[in-house]
């Protein structure tokens, strides 16, 4: 069954996108109100501030402060902080408080050389500053048979997160479970789709000639395939086909033009997701990282690990990629638990799987939880259409997103609450090791059969 979809009219031009420098303020500098235009108030409080601000304004005339989650009002900002509080269910992640929301503020510039001028001159205060990131204005995103399906097969020696066999069981198809994915933009009619999944109405846009788009539109048809591709004989099988879907943008609209925004993405979703409900981060943060451009994991960003703390801190069970830099990042994230279950993703060779190098080289690292298959992934295509080439930490996170529905879903049916930790440790440890773990550091392969097994 295909879904209607009322494309937009608005032609979203990605090769536009701004570089962005994302701000944290130190506790003692927060203003009474979450505003725009902080620097205002930044001016009259710190002299030094001051005599920055006009260096950069000189060749910068239009800089200015902006709040970095602006789509809720402070009131409902407030509430998802109060959800936190409410729902006490053995969290181990630290609280998001509402100062730290409006601790985040983001700085909209031209090119990626203005972008290091700019975070040079405001790195200095650090007495103002916690925090000064610059990030490209798009990451790029990654370009047979379904053998992630099944188990580990004894002659192949290959694996997979075992999830046909439970698809008969009481909860099987996720049906007990909503997820919520983020993805740039997406066009989902396809007749391999069912009429479950909930596309929010922008921005969704015809597949153009546009590359970036086109590509944005793809990997979001990719991964919704891989969850929810209908059980027929039409094309393949989504590994949590009955859940309900429900899609947001990390591509926002402030004052009149777009950004990308993964950060308000997921304060935005939240309100759409139960406790118990999965969390599809579909992105990966292009950084500066000691003076060159690293694909890192999005959480690198500090206004987005705040924004995943309050999603697993209410129930929800984020899977985030580890990203496709073939780099270390436990170096990197620093700014303590998210509570995300980061995702690895492991090479098709034919033999037990070692981590992803080449084309989509995987992230590695201790703070990595899990993995799965990052590449020749079989999954849909537009125009009605399969492909058999998705790969890198994306078509991993999605097959992690599909065994974590499938798990909370099974789990609901028998009375069972799993809370988001509890769910990552189960993701840590049962399943198939890499080929050579000590080197390959992408956590292990879950098994979804043994996983319910102790339910």
């Amino acid at each position: 069954m295909s879904i209607p979809v009322a494309f937009s009219e608005e032609y979203l031009d990605l090769d536009n996108l701004p570089w962005i420098v994302w701000i944290q303020l130190q506790p003692d500098a927060l203003p009474l109100e979450y505003m725009d235009n902080l620097e205002k108030y930044l001016w009259e409080r710190y002299p030094d501030f001051a005599n920055r601000w006009e260096e950069l304004q000189a060749p910068l005339p239009e800089l200015s402060f902006e709040r970095t989650f602006f789509t809720l009002s402070a009131g409902e900002l407030a509430e998802l902080v109060e959800r936190q509080e409410q729902d006490k269910h053995a969290a181990i992640i630290e609280p998001v408080t509402l100062q730290e929301f409006f601790s985040h503020y983001l700085l909209r510039v031209p090119s990626g050389e203005y972008a290091a001028f700019v975070a040079e001159a405001l790195q200095g205060l650090d007495h103002i500053f916690a925090r000064v990131q610059v990030q490209v204005p798009l990451p790029a995103q990654p370009a047979g048979g379904q053998p992630y399906l099944g188990g580990v097969d004894p002659i192949k020696d290959t694996a997979g997160i075992n999830v046909r066999d439970v698809w008969t069981a009481a909860g099987g198809n996720g049906e007990n479970t909503v997820i919520g994915v983020i993805e740039q933009c997406w066009a989902l009619t396809h007749r391999d789709l069912a009429a479950s999944i909930a596309p929010r109405r922008y921005p969704q846009v015809q597949p153009a000639n546009d590359s970036k788009i086109q590509g944005a539109v793809v990997h979001a048809m990719a991964d919704v395939g891989i969850l929810a591709a209908s059980h027929n004989a039409i094309a393949f099988d989504g590994i949590a086909v009955g859940t309900v879907i429900q899609l947001i943008s990390s591509l926002r609209t402030k004052n009149g033009a777009n950004l990308h925004g993964v950060a308000d993405a997921i304060t935005v979703i939240m309100q759409l997701l139960p406790r118990g409900a999965v969390l599809l981060v579909e992105e990966q943060a292009e950084t500066l990282w000691q003076g060159s451009v690293q694909l890192t994991p999005v959480e690198l960003v500090a206004a987005v690990q705040t924004a995943i703390r309050a999603a697993v801190n209410i129930g929800i069970a984020v899977i985030e990629p580890a990203g496709n830099g073939g780099i270390d990042i436990d170096v990197m994230l620093t700014a303590g638990d998210s509570g995300a279950i980061v995702v690895g993703a492991c090479a098709d060779d034919g033999q037990r799987p070692s981590r992803l190098a080449g084309v989509l080289p995987s992230n590695f690292g201790g703070r990595v939880d899990c993995y799965a298959l990052g590449e020749f992934v079989e999954t849909l295509d537009i125009n009605n259409g399969t492909r058999s080439d998705y790969g890198g930490t994306s078509s991993a996170s999605a097959i992690i997103a599909g065994a974590a529905t499938v798990v909370l879903s099974i789990a609901a049916a028998h009375g069972r609450t799993v809370t988001p930790p509890e769910l990552r440790d189960w993701f840590r440890q049962p399943g198939t090791e890499s080929s050579n773990p000590v080197a390959d550091l992408i956590g292990v392969m879950p098994d979804v059969s043994a996983l319910i097994a102790n339910l």
